[in-house]
């Protein structure tokens, strides 16, 4: 029995019976939580898919485009990201043949168009150099055509003989390992549900209800992106050149918007998730948009962390000079500091000694007899009592240098406190260097 007398037979024992409503229908107040995101915040982790027609749409493709699709396939691919729905596979391989005699018809009729180009015979100018040169290049021109038909030839039949051989298939051998997702579920199951969905016209592949499979391709593809959605718990992007009115809204024949059955029915099952169609030009436009916002955040990322590099460097080199410096500062001003309390001690030595000598020329000036011994005494005690006046100086001289020296090396230990607290190693390095 083929699927379509299947889903008939089927379809009538279940509208018979009254079946329920599939989940697709929105049919709760659920549908005003659904919000559909927006393409952009979707494409960088987004799951990709790719429909058939997007498979064989590369044979059209010039070979810049060949070579960017490989590498955003390959990138997906690499990510776990791509997914070629089996029935896609199927239907791609199913029309290869198609899209290549296409290819080798058009090759043919461009090596056909060159001419068997002839020259007339013109006796009188056999010997003219000129016309020989004419018939030289002439002869060379119908040689290179038959090359040209012989190349081609040798062309086509390689690519009649050498099925899945092709430039495409290879690259898709490649990139595709484990990319392509069978649709799990019993035959008996998903014919139920295809049943189901015509009887209630529930998209998607209602309108393909009338072909020979019975149009289960499109529903075999749709619950493929259900499962791995559901699975994954992703967004999801489907790459497809359909447009038909049971995949998409239409006004004036053109896509409006997908249909709210499938956006509700993906974001029911992936709870919350959104999906978006768009054609293959659509996404790889969307893809490059990506690629340039995402290398601007990398290169403002790797500048941010270069000029943190440089910050952390120049804060590295004022610590390892404040290190020395403060060490350096630190002994000299403890050896200031010693000296000054040996010098002190010295001097306060010598002021004990200027006041006995002071007190003694004090008491031979009271005991001095006649003026001239008087004089000689009191010149003495002049003596004594300057050097008394100059030590007393000096101490007290000494005394306040001791005391700022002891101030100064206070200051750097609390310098070393605030340096390392600080985020600018430069300024505090320069404030010691100040002092």
């Amino acid at each position: 029995m083929f699927v379509a007398d299947y889903v008939a037979e089927v379809g009538t024992i279940m509208a018979a019976s009254n079946p329920p409503i599939v989940e697709t229908t929105i049919n709760d107040g659920n549908v005003f939580d659904l919000k559909q995101a927006a393409l952009k915040d979707i494409i960088v982790g987004a799951l990709i898919g790719l429909d058939a027609s997007v498979l064989l749409q590369l044979y059209e493709m010039d070979e810049n485009y060949f070579k960017v699709i490989g590498e955003v396939y390959s990138s997906l691919s690499k990510a776990n990201r791509l997914i070629v729905p089996a029935q896609a596979a199927r239907e791609f391989a199913l029309n290869r043949a198609r899209k290549i005699s296409e290819v080798t018809a058009k090759l043919e009729s461009d090596s056909n168009k060159i001419s068997d180009l002839s020259l007339s015979s013109i006796p009188f100018l056999e010997e003219d150099e000129d016309y020989k040169k004419i018939r030289l290049e002439f002869q060379q021109i119908k040689e290179i055509r038959k090359r040209i038909v012989g190349t081609t030839a040798n062309l086509v039949n390689k690519l009649k003989r050498n099925v899945g051989d092709d430039p495409v298939s290879n690259l898709y051998r490649e990139v595709f390992g484990g990319a392509v997702r069978n649709y799990d579920v019993e035959e008996s199951e998903f014919l139920d549900d295809l049943t189901l969905r015509y009887a209630e016209r529930l998209p998607p592949g209602f309108k393909d209800s009338g072909k020979h499979d019975g149009g289960r391709g499109d529903l075999q593809i749709w619950k493929t992106i259900l499962q791995e959605g559901k699975k994954q718990k992703l967004d999801f992007i489907f790459v497809t050149n359909d447009n038909k009115t049971d995949w998409f809204v239409q006004q004036n024949k053109t896509t409006f918007q997908l249909r709210p059955e499938l956006l509700y029915e993906y974001w029911k099952v992936t709870s919350g998730k959104s999906i978006h169609l768009i054609s293959l030009s659509s996404f790889l436009t969307l893809w490059s948009q990506m690629e340039i916002i995402l290398k601007a955040t990398q290169e403002a990322i790797l500048n941010a962390a270069q000029e943190a590099r440089k910050v952390e460097e120049i804060d590295d080199y004022y610590e390892n000079r404040f290190d020395r410096q403060i060490v350096t500062f630190t002994a000299m001003q403890k050896a200031i500091i010693t000296d000054i309390e040996r010098v002190l001690k010295e001097a306060n030595a010598e002021l004990v000694v200027a006041k006995s000598v002071l007190s003694h020329r004090s008491s031979q000036l009271e005991g001095s007899g006649g003026a001239k011994d008087h004089d000689e005494k009191y010149a003495q005690y002049t003596d004594a009592w300057a050097v008394v006046q100059r030590l007393e100086q000096t101490t007290k001289d000494n005394e306040l240098a001791l005391i700022k020296a002891k101030d100064r090396l206070l200051v750097r230990v609390s310098l070393v406190v605030d340096f390392e607290r600080s985020h600018n190693k430069k300024i505090w390095f320069l404030c010691l260097m100040a002092m």
